[in-house]
């Protein structure tokens, strides 16, 4: 099956102390064949590995979705923790799976990190955190079926607080040409923002 692929990511902290860092980067991998979509959830540090979800962060992940031109479906949890199946008529066209990040604050202090605010991080320590942020990640894996190059849903927003939407589909970018995306913060276009895209070559199967 032909495809060209694109995996945009998106970080929003929404601090309330000082500027910390993620330990963790998320995106989605994805691949279709003969009526059965599957699709990997990658919350760690090996992109585009995806490995196992710590037991107590899997509640922080919403069910990946695709969004076609008929509408979004859910996918449906199996096997390991980061995989998602649909059995799905796919004909050729563009389409996205999408990840979501359930908004989460974390705190840290001389107890470390927690998953809480700063009245959790107290009750559960007895002291005050120094560092208290809440943290959403969106993703996007977008990709073409039967080398498609049309843009019927990937141009279209798909609602995620934070968002970066193509405007063009990246089967139609030639080599070293421009990709022009539209970043929206709450449905409008966001402001000051700074992007970074990094060309990897990788082997989504693997």
């Amino acid at each position: 099956m032909k495809r060209s692929i694109i995996i945009l990511s998106a970080v929003l902290s929404i601090v309330a102390a000082c500027s910390g860092a993620f330990a963790h980067e998320m995106w989605a991998n994805a691949e279709y064949s003969e009526g059965l979509l599957k699709a990997d959830l990658g919350y760690g540090h090996v992109f585009p590995v995806p490995e196992e979800i710590p037991a107590d962060r899997t509640h922080l992940f919403e069910a990946l979705k695709l969004v076609a031109l008929d509408g979004t479906k859910e996918m449906t949890q199996t096997g390991k923790n980061y995989h998602y199946e649909l059995k799905v008529d796919m004909p050729k066209g563009d389409y996205i799976i999408r990840a979501d990040y359930v908004p989460t604050f974390w705190a840290e202090g001389k107890d470390g990190w927690k998953q809480t605010d700063r009245a959790g991080y107290k009750k559960l320590t007895g002291s005050d955190p120094t560092h208290v942020e809440e943290a959403i990640m969106y993703a996007k894996y977008i990709f073409n079926v039967d080398g498609a190059d049309s843009t019927n849903v990937i141009t279209k927003p798909v609602g995620q607080k934070l968002e970066i939407v193509p405007q063009v589909n990246p089967a139609t970018v030639k080599p070293e040409g421009r990709f022009p995306v539209q970043v929206l913060l709450d449905g409008k276009p966001a402001a000051d923002v700074y992007v970074l895209v990094a060309r990897m070559s990788f082997n989504i199967n693997n």
